[in-house]
């Protein structure tokens, strides 16, 4: 097995954790991500004893890109998972919607992944196969009904168009080197890789 550096947002619990967990089980190391380093126990005891590291990060920070890549300076960086994401709040009904909330939605689940992909282009390119996903939802789909939660929804479809868009990937590619891609989770129960080409 060839040991990958791996690098979570939002690892400290749910899917974060249950991707970073067996990640370090396997002998990878894991550089994870959260906001507050005061919850990152289990994380923390999942991920040191095979050289993993926790980066306490709030991922819309101006600094957060900068953050993230001096955590990684220098190394190879095989897998970029962009799981942190926020719900958009309670009030997201059309007479009640919390805006605030709504454009942290977008800063996390939409701008975030953007920017950080962006500033670890240098570690993904000393990678022979690097890969950068990003989760999303069923409720950020285009193709199904929308049933509320417009915050929510709308960061995420944003998310999924934005690295599944034929522009950015290529972009993308072109920067790693040809043949190189990134692609996005749409639907992290099935795991299914979605191919932008």
């Amino acid at each position: 097995m060839t040991r990958e550096t791996i690098c979570i947002t939002g690892a400290n619990r749910g899917i974060g954790l249950a991707l970073a967990a067996p990640f370090a089980r396997a002998g990878h190391r894991v550089v994870a991500t959260c906001r507050g380093g005061s919850d990152a126990d289990s994380l923390r005891r999942a991920i040191e004893p095979t050289g993993g590291s926790l980066c306490t990060l709030d991922v819309t920070e101006p600094s957060a890109p900068d953050v993230l890549a001096g955590a990684i300076r220098g190394q190879r960086l095989d897998l970029l998972i962009h799981n942190a994401g926020v719900f958009g709040g309670p009030r997201q009904a059309l007479n009640d919607m919390d805006v605030s909330a709504w454009r942290e939605a977008f800063e996390v689940n939409a701008i975030a992944p953007f920017r950080l992909t962006s500033a670890l282009l240098p570690a993904l390119r000393r990678s022979s196969r690097p890969w950068v996903l990003t989760l999303s939802s069923q409720m950020g789909a285009l193709s199904r009904k929308s049933t509320g939660n417009p915050a929510y929804h709308c960061s995420k479809a944003a998310a999924a168009e934005q690295i599944l868009s034929r522009t950015t990937a290529r972009r993308c590619c072109a920067h790693l080197s040809a043949g190189r891609r990134s692609r996005a989770v749409a639907e992290v129960a099935h795991s299914e890789l979605l191919n932008p080409f």
